[in-house]
């Protein structure tokens, strides 16, 4: 699925999961919309961004590829 993302041009992000989502609240229910909202808006999840992080790191650090 994630190389179909990568293919398509979507960002393949982390699966943002709610448990026992049958029997929750709707105060519940809320609070996971809130918390879906941050996720996907969370730019430390999109590839692109944490891949030049990464790369950042080791040439600061001096490693290479």
């Amino acid at each position: 699925m994630q190389q179909t993302a990568n293919l398509t041009g979507m960002k393949f992000l982390p699966a943002f999961k709610i448990h026992s989502a049958v029997v929750i609240t709707d105060e519940e229910l809320e609070g996971s919309a809130k918390k879906y909202a941050e996720h996907i808006l969370n730019p430390e999840l999109d590839p692109q961004v944490e891949l030049k992080r990464i790369l950042k790191e080791m040439q600061d650090t001096g490693n290479e590829l």
